[in-house]
């Protein structure tokens, strides 16, 4: 037996998908992460561990993607401006980088974590210094700007469109050439970062 209602909903909502799946790739470049400009200082043993300030859920809209991409830009490494052996130049990696999102009121919540990396390590020789007092410390320039990339589920997507307040960790390990900065803090600062969704359904 043909019934016209259940039809209808059932091509409105074949409809509504096939729509969904035609949405371009959304970029968020406003800063969503909170980290433009976060210097993430080198620890022991070269790690790398950061967590941004808190920052707020967006709203959601409409269709939901399956896949994120948080794109981290990085042109410039740092050290601190009371080094006494700064070299001219030298070469630094940046490997194993890794983001983890979670919702700050919730530390028992399920963290969203990556489902594949491109460009990542990155590595370059830095050069030309220049003093950023308002950080007290020194900014080389890498080569060309360098962009990692993490990919997420839709996980990352459902915590940060609810919950309240988030957090952002990142973390890694950095590999220094030159044996002068043994003792002085090294890091990386970040230029700009920004969440891509897509394949919305």
């Amino acid at each position: 037996m043909f019934h016209f209602h259940k039809t209808l909903l059932a091509f409105a909502a074949l409809s509504l998908m096939s729509c969904a799946q035609l949405i371009p790739p959304q970029t968020l470049q406003e800063n969503p992460l909170g980290i433009d400009n976060a210097a993430i200082q080198m620890g022991n043993g070269g790690t790398i561990d950061y967590t941004a300030p808190a920052f707020g859920d967006f709203v959601p809209q409409g269709a939901a993607p399956d896949e994120v991409e948080v794109s981290i830009v990085i042109s410039k490494i740092t050290v601190n401006a009371s080094c006494l052996t700064l070299p001219d130049t030298f070469t630094v990696t940046l490997k194993d980088m890794r983001v983890k999102v979670w919702d700050r009121q919730d530390t028992f919540a399920l963290k969203a974590t990556e489902r594949g990396t491109t460009e990542n390590p990155i590595t370059g020789t830095v050069s030309a210094r220049v003093l950023r007092p308002e950080l007290a410390v020194y900014a080389y320039r890498l080569p060309a700007p360098k962009t990692i990339r993490l990919v997420f589920d839709r996980q990352l997507y459902n915590l940060v469109t609810s919950g309240g307040d988030n957090l952002a960790r990142l973390t890694g390990v950095m590999e220094v050439s030159d044996a002068k900065l043994l003792g002085c803090r090294v890091g990386a600062l970040v230029d700009s970062n920004s969440v891509t969704l897509r394949k919305f359904n």
